[in-house]
């Protein structure tokens, strides 16, 4: 699947393997234990990578192993992953802002952000505004509302809800 995505850049084989890896319920059709769910999350992330459009996506699967029973018990190590992946894209806030935005809203909204609370500091007001669910730059419009805050976005529907783009069979 890399191979092919490397080679057909922009193909949808990566898209199709995440529509495919969980059911029309959010189950995941994956069988995870504790050797493999740091296996699963580390390839989840490099695809990510290679494809920068579908991390929104493969977050909702991470957030599927989450609220499963096994993930529940260990939250942890998914916060572990996640903020060692965090901490890797800050170091380039840059280059780096859609996943930024995308990882910490993550965090925030399934309340693993326990270790990012108060301890990163970023200059983009997109990224900040997602960390703090402020955003300051419109203030002075009292007429509409541009921003909502993380928990309050994360209760109304889970991430594969919102992002369901290829429907599982």
């Amino acid at each position: 699947m890399v191979s092919i995505d490397k080679n057909n850049s922009g193909c949808g084989v990566i898209d199709r393997f995440l529509a495919d890896i969980v059911t029309s319920k959010n189950k995941l059709r994956v069988k995870i234990d504790s050797r493999s769910l740091p296996k699963i999350i580390s390839l989840l992330l490099m695809l990510g990578t290679l494809r920068t459009k579908a991390f929104p996506k493969i977050l909702a699967i991470i957030e599927a192993i989450l609220r499963s029973p096994f993930g529940s018990k260990h939250s942890e190590n998914i916060e572990e992953h996640l903020s060692g992946f965090l901490n890797e894209l800050s170091v380039r806030e840059a280059d780096n802002r859609y996943l930024l935005i995308w990882i910490i809203y993550f965090l925030r909204a399934n309340g693993l952000d326990n270790r990012i609370k108060n301890t990163k500091k970023f200059s983009d007001p997109i990224v900040k505004s997602v960390l703090t669910s402020r955003f300051t730059t419109f203030d002075s419009c009292k007429d509409f509302k541009v921003f909502q805050g993380v928990k309050r976005a994360a209760r109304q529907v889970s991430l594969l809800d919102h992002l369901r783009v290829f429907p599982p069979q």
